[in-house]
C-alpha cells in the first residue's frame, strides 16, 4: 500500500490522482488510507502531503464536505506537530491554505513550537515584508580566476572571491572576502603569463617571488591560496549566507566589471550560491560601452581618473562600487531621494 500512494501522490495530474486515491480507498478502505503516514522523519499523513504540494482538487475531493469519508483535517504530523494549514502557510501553498480554511480546518492547533496557523501567518506577513525590503539591494561581486575569458579550452577555477552588498543608494550593507584553497604550488606556477604577473608575492623572499625584470612584483595572491584552509565548498557556503541576510531570493543582481563571466564560472561551481540570485545582472563594463557610443562627451570626463584596480577581487568590487557611483551621479544624473532610482530600475524592470 505504501508504495502505491506514494506513487499516486508522485501523479501530476489530480484527476488521475482523484480516481487512483479511490481505487486505493476501494482496495485497503477509508480507514487504512486515512492512518497511512509516509516514511519520512516527520511521518505525514495523506493530507500534510497535499497541502505541502498545493492540491486543492484533492483536498476537496478526500477532505470537502461532499466526500463520504470522515478524514480529520487537523491530524499533527510526527516530528514538529505542524498540521496541514501549518504546512500550507510554510511551503507557501495560498489557494491550498485558503481551501483548508474553507473546508474548516483549526487555525487554532499548536504545533511543538507553540504556534498556530494563525500565527505562522504573522510570521510568514513578516517575512514577506523583509524580503520585499531584501529585493532593491545590489550585489557587487568579483572572483579572481585560474583562466581568463578567452582561454576557452581550460575551464576556470576560481581562486578568489570579494561581495559587497549595498542598498539602492550604493550605501554598504555588508561585506566578505575569501581565499579559496586546494591549489598545490606547481599548480599556481603553472597558469598563465597574467597571473604570474599579477598574483605573486610584491617581493622577493617567498614561495612566490616577483618574475624577473617586473619592477613592482605581483599582489600575492597567490602564497595566500596556497596558506588558505578555506575549501570552495565553504566559501560557497560562506557567500550564500551573507547574501541571505541581506537580499531576497532571485530577486537581487550581481553587479560589477563583465560580471557575465563572473556568472558563468558560478553557475559551474558554485550552482547553490548561483541558484539564490537574480536572472538579471548590472554589467558595468557594458554600460561604459554604450555610453561611449552614445555619451561621449560625458565618458570624456572619466579620462584622466585614476583606478586602484589591482585585481584583487575585493579592491576591484571597491573599484567598481565607484564606477557605479560615477554612473549614477554624472551619467545618469540622479541623486538619492529622487523619486526614480534609474540605476535600480536597471535591474528590477522587466525582462525577457
Amino acid at each position: 500500500m505504501d508504495a502505491e500512494i506514494e506513487a499516486c501522490l508522485s501523479l501530476d495530474d489530480e484527476a488521475k490522482m482523484a480516481c487512483e486515491i479511490d481505487r486505493l480507498i476501494g482496495i485497503y478502505g477509508a480507514s487504512a488510507i486515512g492512518e497511512w503516514r509516509d516514511g519520512s522523519k516527520h511521518k505525514h499523513y495523506l493530507i500534510h502531503w497535499l497541502a505541502w504540494k498545493g492540491c486543492c482538487a484533492m483536498l476537496d475531493h478526500v477532505f470537502g464536505f461532499d466526500s463520504p469519508h470522515m478524514f480529520d483535517l487537523d491530524v499533527q504530523r510526527d516530528g514538529d506537530l505542524s498540521t496541514a494549514a501549518h504546512l500550507a502557510i510554510w511551503y507557501k501553498q495560498q489557494p491550498a491554505f485558503e481551501k483548508l480554511v474553507e473546508l474548516g480546518a483549526s487555525m487554532e492547533a499548536k504545533n511543538s513550537h507553540g504556534h498556530t496557523a494563525k500565527d505562522m501567518l504573522g510570521f510568514q506577513s513578516q517575512f514577506d515584508e523583509q524580503e520585499q525590503d531584501k529585493s532593491g539591494n545590489l550585489i557587487f561581486i568579483d572572483l579572481e580566476f585560474t583562466s581568463g575569458f578567452y582561454e576557452f579550452r581550460q575551464r576556470a577555477k576560481i581562486l578568489e572571491a570579494a561581495i559587497v552588498i549595498t542598498d539602492a543608494d550604493l550605501n554598504e550593507l555588508a561585506s566578505g572576502s575569501w581565499v579559496v584553497s586546494g591549489f598545490t604550488k606547481d599548480e599556481l606556477l603553472g597558469l598563465g603569463q597574467f597571473h604570474q604577473t599579477h598574483f605573486r608575492d610584491a617581493g622577493d623572499g617567498g614561495k612566490f617571488p616577483p618574475l624577473e625584470g617586473e619592477e613592482h612584483g605581483g599582489n600575492g595572491l597567490f602564497s595566500e591560496v596556497s596558506a588558505s584552509q578555506t575549501s570552495k565548498r565553504d566559501v560557497e557556503q560562506l557567500m550564500l549566507e551573507l547574501v541571505k541576510q541581506h537580499c531576497a531570493r532571485n530577486k537581487c543582481p550581481i553587479v560589477g566589471y563583465s560580471v557575465q563571466c563572473d556568472r558563468e564560472v558560478l553557475q559551474r561551481e558554485m550552482p547553490n550560491f548561483y541558484r539564490y540570485l537574480s536572472h538579471q545582472i548590472i554589467d558595468i563594463s557594458s554600460i561604459f560601452q554604450v555610453a561611449s557610443l552614445w555619451a561621449p562627451d560625458k565618458m570624456s570626463q572619466r579620462a584622466g581618473r585614476k583606478s586602484e584596480y589591482n585585481h584583487r577581487a575585493m579592491n576591484d568590487v571597491r573599484d567598481s562600487i565607484e564606477s557605479m557611483r560615477w554612473i549614477r551621479d554624472e551619467l545618469f544624473s540622479y541623486r538619492p531621494g529622487d523619486v526614480v532610482p534609474n540605476v535600480v530600475a536597471l535591474c528590477t524592470a522587466s525582462s525577457a
